[in-house]
């Protein structure tokens, strides 16, 4: 499942699309100034994620709930950890406990779904994309991950209905392209 996004899925969200790590600096001095900023160590655990360093990414997010046992976010990036970690039962928990904390929290949603599809558990993906499409209605992430869960599952039409819709709002995008012309060939197929 995963590989199909190669161009463009990014289970820590858009927003590390916009930044880099000339950032890890600022997160660290702000520690530095006060060192009960959860809110930055969550922000350092994506930086180590991104790098590829999940372990400390880990411990990073730890020290954050610790200290804010309410914070969403961080639950739903450690989840994304365990997720490439492969260790789905943690993923899974975790996504969990960030949408109780925060039933708004969307990106849990998407990455319950992913989770979820990479698991070949496709119904309950396509609710999960579909629940997160009903809080962020333009993230284009969910319509992109609904139409491959959708293809998988041989509902070619609807797939490219969301296909389209993803196009429609971004004519460039990658993966809507290839989903969509593989939808086109499973349809010369049969």
């Amino acid at each position: 499942f995963l590989s199909l996004f190669d161009d463009g899925f990014n289970v820590f969200g858009s927003w590390n699309r916009l930044r880099s790590s000339c950032f890890l600096p600022l997160f660290e001095d702000a520690i530095r100034i006060n060192p009960r900023n959860y809110f930055a160590y969550n922000l350092l655990g994506l930086e180590e994620a991104n790098a590829g360093r999940y372990e400390k990414a880990l411990q990073y997010y730890h020290i954050s709930l610790k200290m804010n046992p309410n914070n969403d976010q961080a639950y739903n990036n450690a989840g994304n950890v365990f997720l490439i970690l492969g260790k789905y039962p943690y993923a899974y928990n975790y996504y969990q406990k960030a949408i109780m904390i925060n039933d708004k929290q969307a990106m849990a949603y998407y990455n319950l779904g992913v989770l979820m599809a990479v698991n070949n558990k496709n119904h309950q993906a396509v609710m999960l994309f579909k629940k997160t499409l009903s809080i962020t209605p333009q993230y284009l992430d969910a319509y992109v991950s609904l139409g491959i869960t959708l293809l998988k599952m041989g509902n070619i039409d609807e797939a490219i209905y969301y296909f389209h819709k993803v196009l429609s709002l971004d004519a460039s995008n990658v993966a809507a392209k290839r989903g969509l012309k593989e939808c086109m060939e499973t349809q010369k197929k049969d």
